[in-house]
Parts: structure tokens; sequence; C-alpha cells
């Protein structure tokens, strides 16, 4: 179940990403408490600790893609 978000904690602001679906959501679990997002592409205010590990997980994605484009570029196959 999602922790609801109350206005004690450090808030910031955070885009989430539009889902290809409405009923999906950005679920994004810290210290064993899971916290939902809504994918809709707008921005939403999130305790701090939640928005250091969204963007972790964002940058670790990019530099998947960066990789992953750098392979496909150097092989042989390309």
């Amino acid at each position: 179940m999602a922790k609801t978000m109350t206005k004690t904690d450090n808030m910031v602001k955070i885009r989430a990403p539009l889902a290809r679906t409405n009923e999906q959501d950005l679920i994004i679990g810290v210290n064993g408490v899971n916290y939902s997002i809504p994918q809709d592409g707008k921005e939403h205010e999130v305790p701090d600790f939640v928005a250091f590990e969204f963007n972790r997980a964002e940058e670790a994605r990019m530099k998947f893609y960066e990789k992953q484009a750098e392979l496909h570029e150097t092989s042989m196959f390309a």
C-alpha cells in the first residue's frame, strides 16, 4: 500500500513521466515504504528523499540508454 505524503516532510517538485495508459502509477520505494505518483506528465510535490530516489533512477535509466546506443554504434551489426 502506498503512503500518503504529509506536509511535514520537506517537499520538492518532480515531473513524473507520461505513461502509455492512465492506469499506471510510478511506484518509488524508500525504506520499505512505497510512494505512488501518477504518471501524467505533470509536476507533483513529493518528500525530498523520494525525489532523490526518483532522480537517481532517472539518471541510471539515461546512462543505460546512452550505453545501449554506444554499443549499437560500435557493434559489427550496425
